[in-house]
C-alpha cells in the first residue's frame, strides 16, 4: 500500500513538475551542484573538515545531526542543499568533483573518477582524495563508532579532510542481521 501511494500519488505528481523545472534555462544555476562540492567546500578549507556520506539519510535525520553538532562548541556545522547525483563528492582535475557511476555487465555498481582512477571501494576513494589532499583519509563509520578518544585522535590527527562513510540505513533494510 505504501509503495502504491508513493509511486502512484507522490511520484506521479512530483516527477512531471521536477522534469519541467530542470528543463528551464537556468535550472542548474538555482542550486549548487554536487559536482562542485569539493571545490566549494574543501579545496581551500582552513580547518579540518569532516564529510559524512550516508547511504540514505533522510533530511530530518540530517537536520537532527546538524542541530546536535551545533551544540558542540568545537564544531562549526553547516547544512546546505545541493543538486546531486551518485558519488560526486571527490575532487577532479577540473577542481570540481570526480566520479562517474554505472553498472557493469554483471550488474555490480562501478565507479571511476574523471581522471580514470577507480573509486569502487574505500581504498580507491582514498587514493583519489590523496591525489588532491595529502592530509586526508576515508573511514567507515562501523570501524570508528566504538573507538576510544585516543584511538580516534590517532586517525584524525594531522588530517585536513576526513570522509566518513555511514552505510547503516540501507543495510538495515537489505541485510537480515540488521533487522529487528
Amino acid at each position: 500500500m505504501v509503495e502504491n501511494i508513493y509511486t502512484n500519488e507522490y511520484l506521479e505528481a512530483l516527477l512531471p513538475k521536477w522534469n519541467a523545472a530542470i528543463q528551464e534555462p537556468d535550472a542548474f544555476m538555482a542550486l549548487p551542484l554536487q559536482r562542485d562540492f569539493y571545490a566549494r567546500n574543501l579545496k581551500n578549507a582552513k580547518e579540518r573538515t569532516v564529510v559524512i556520506i550516508s547511504d540514505a539519510m533522510r533530511y530530518e535525520v540530517g537536520k537532527e545531526l546538524f542541530r546536535r553538532m551545533q551544540d558542540d562548541p568545537k564544531c562549526t556545522a553547516k547544512l546546505e542543499v545541493q543538486l546531486s547525483v551518485l558519488s560526486v563528492l571527490y575532487p577532479s582535475r577540473h577542481g570540481g568533483a570526480a566520479s562517474t557511476r554505472g553498472a557493469d555487465d554483471d550488474g555490480r555498481f562501478q565507479g571511476a573518477d574523471l581522471t580514470g582512477m577507480p573509486c569502487d571501494n574505500l581504498a580507491e576513494r582514498e587514493a583519489v582524495l590523496h591525489k588532491y589532499s595529502k592530509d586526508s583519509t576515508c573511514v567507515q563509520f562501523d570501524n570508528i563508532k566504538s573507538l576510544k578518544v585516543v584511538e580516534l585522535r590517532s586517525i584524525f590527527t594531522g588530517k585536513q579532510v576526513v570522509y566518513v562513510y555511514h552505510n547503516q540505513i540501507d543495510a538495515r533494510g537489505d541485510k537480515p542481521k540488521y533487522r529487528g
